[in-house]
């Protein structure tokens, strides 16, 4: 999947993935390290699709998502990656 920026583009990317028909996501932060104003976190995602008509397909991968602090407070996804294990 290429890359998205943006609300809507992030919004289209993830219902591309619903519509393929995820049934769960599992993720498993193995580490999270704070940076100043930013947190960094990796670690393993399972995700489970039942496309129409097909069988179940199991995906197994990495990830790293990175959390910048805002100034009221909150924080905010910065950048999100995934990559499957797959070949």
């Amino acid at each position: 999947m290429p890359a998205a920026a943006g609300p809507a583009a992030i919004q289209s990317a993830l219902q591309q993935l619903l519509d393929m028909g995820v049934q769960s996501l599992d993720i498993e932060p193995i580490d999270v390290r704070e940076a100043g104003e930013l947190t960094i976190e990796y670690g393993r995602y399972v995700l489970v699709i039942q496309p129409a008509g097909a069988e179940v397909l199991t995906d197994q991968g990495k990830y790293v998502v990175v959390h910048e602090s805002q100034p009221d407070g909150t924080t905010r996804i910065l950048l999100d990656i995934f990559n499957s294990n797959a070949g």
